[in-house]
């Protein structure tokens, strides 16, 4: 799949995560089986417009924070004012987790 589909994944994961929901769970609540949602989050498939809408609703999430500061040049996907940082996606997972934790 794309590195476009990938970032759109991981910013579903992000918001899912930030929510403190399970994949389970979520998939569960958008009527579709926790496999195809874990494959939409890690970029082996493509959500469809149906799905998107749904998570929209269930995450309470512009429509546009699916595709937020995706732009491709060259082939190759950059997020706009990514300053890598060093962090990468599960660390920041990591942190939102333990932040829910704490709660």
């Amino acid at each position: 799949m794309s590195d476009r589909i990938k970032m759109i994944g991981n910013k579903i994961r992000l918001m899912r995560v930030s929510k403190g929901l399970s994949q389970q769970s979520l998939a569960k609540e958008i009527g579709i089986t926790q496999a195809h949602f874990s494959n939409i989050e890690n970029g082996r498939c493509n959500a469809t417009i149906d799905v998107l809408l749904r998570l929209h609703d269930s995450l309470q999430a512009p429509m546009a924070a699916f595709f937020e500061d995706i732009d491709e040049q060259d082939g190759t996907v950059l997020a706009k004012n990514n300053k890598n940082n060093g962090i990468d996606l599960d660390d920041l997972v990591a942190v939102l987790q333990l932040l829910k934790q704490t709660k």
